[in-house]
C-alpha cells in the first residue's frame, strides 16, 4: 500500500490541475488558485451529469431520452465554453 494514491489525488492531477493549466494558458492568467476554482467548477458540472443519469429522464423535457442526452451534453458544453470565453 506504500504506492497507493488516493483517487482524489489522481483526479486532481489528471483532471483539475491539467484543466487549470490549460485555462491559465488560454486566458493568459497565471492566478493558479482562480484557475483551479474554474477547473473544479467545470469538472464538477460535467461529473454531476454523469453521476445523475435520471436527469435525462425528466418528464418535463419535451425530448426523447436519446435526444435529451445530446441536448444536455451540448447545452453543458456551450455553457462551459461561453463561460470560459467571457471570463476576465
Amino acid at each position: 500500500m506504500d504506492n497507493y494514491t488516493p483517487i482524489t489525488d489522481v483526479v486532481f492531477q489528471k483532471a483539475e490541475y491539467s484543466l487549470a493549466r490549460l485555462l491559465s494558458i488560454y486566458l493568459d492568467n497565471e492566478d493558479l488558485p482562480k484557475m483551479l476554482t474554474l477547473s473544479r467548477s467545470i469538472n464538477g458540472g460535467i461529473i454531476s451529469f454523469a453521476e445523475h443519469p435520471l436527469f435525462y429522464n425528466i418528464e418535463t423535457l419535451p425530448l426523447k431520452e436519446a435526444e435529451s442526452k445530446t441536448w444536455a451534453k451540448e447545452t453543458l458544453r456551450d455553457y462551459i465554453l461561453n463561460s470560459i470565453k467571457t471570463y476576465q
